[in-house]
């Protein structure tokens, strides 16, 4: 088995949320942070055909990225990771001791959506950086959706804001605050 630049990129994102991964048997991969706080899961092209986990994901991504194209062989106790003359032996973790999430995502109905592109994100997390402010807040008022960096302990704190979204069809009034650290989007 290959496995997709989508697949890899989707296992990037889930390394910032937890180190370790439980892959379950199936198309779907999810993780949760060790607090409970931030929960991901994702449909990818791949259906894996056993379960086995991964206790440090950032050093198998480190390793498979030393191997372009390479093919993936899911043997009972290790991932055979090779290509042209290279290869890696990546022995499984426990499962048991990993952090995983212990049921499916149940996501509720929405009240609001709204596009956020890649360079809006991107802006927002560079002003974030630059005012050092962890809170995103989210702002609605007569279907204009704002986006503030903010502190909001200190009212006279500097502010970064953007218009997201200017003919929403959410049109009652909202305020969302949301830990930056917590945004993770591919």
């Amino acid at each position: 088995m290959k496995l997709s630049t989508d697949t890899i990129n989707i296992l990037k994102n889930l390394a910032t949320i937890n180190a370790n991964l439980v892959v379950k048997q199936g198309n779907e991969l999810a993780s949760i942070a060790d607090n409970n706080s931030i929960l991901a899961s994702a449909v990818v092209k791949e259906t894996f055909t056993k379960e086995f986990g991964i206790y440090n994901l950032s050093e198998f991504l480190s390793l498979i990225s030393l191997i372009p194209n390479a093919e993936f062989d899911f043997e009972d106790k290790y991932v055979k990771v090779k290509a042209k003359g290279v290869q890696v032996k990546y022995f499984y973790s426990n499962t048991e001791i990993l952090t995983s999430p212990k049921k499916k995502i149940s996501m509720p109905s929405t009240d609001v959506t709204f596009n956020l592109n890649k360079e809006q994100f991107g802006n927002i997390k560079n002003a974030a950086g630059a005012l050092k402010h962890e809170v995103l807040t989210l702002k609605g008022d007569d279907g204009v959706i704002t986006a503030i960096v903010r502190d909001p302990a200190d009212s006279t704190a500097n502010t970064y804001s953007i218009v997201i979204d200017e003919d929403n069809s959410c049109k009652e009034s909202f305020t969302f605050d949301i830990k930056i650290v917590n945004l993770k989007l591919i």
